[in-house]
């Protein structure tokens, strides 16, 4: 696979790797969805109906939005909604990533800069001992 093809798929699976699943959010759906308008968001009607309703935009009292497929264009007034559940950043999996990246970063140098030669051993403990000439370091 082309590099230039596989920078953007890895960046989307990192990116929603760094997501949680649906959690409830702890603000008054009105206050919530009008402050964030998030992409996605799981919807509890009041008699219990749930929606996932993606792409919504809240103008005044009334989320507009569509279903999941696309298929069905979503109007509900907020008075409506009893719970609202959203995907949020997760400090966690965000902080996997860098540190994921800086440790196969020291990896590699590590296997890189090891020439051949084994730590602690000279020129001289190989002519000293009777150690096998693979295990010496080149002279």
């Amino acid at each position: 696979m082309n590099a230039l093809r596989a920078f953007p798929l890895l960046a989307a699976v990192a990116a929603s790797g760094c997501m949680t699943g649906p959690r409830p959010v702890n603000h008054p759906p009105r206050d919530y969805l009008s402050a964030n308008q998030p992409n996605q968001v799981w919807v509890t009607l009041n008699d219990g109906e749930q929606l996932v309703v993606t792409g919504l935009r809240v103008i005044t009292d009334t989320v507009f939005g569509w279903s999941v497929d696309g298929s069905q264009e979503l109007m509900i007034a907020v008075s409506d909604i009893r719970e609202v559940q959203a995907r949020r950043i997760s400090v966690v999996r965000s902080a996997i990533i860098p540190a994921t990246l800086v440790l196969g970063g020291i990896a590699a140098y590590l296997f890189v800069s090891n020439d051949g030669t084994q730590a602690g051993l000279s020129q001289n403990d190989c002519a000293d001992a009777e150690l096998d000439p693979e295990d010496c370091p080149i002279p």
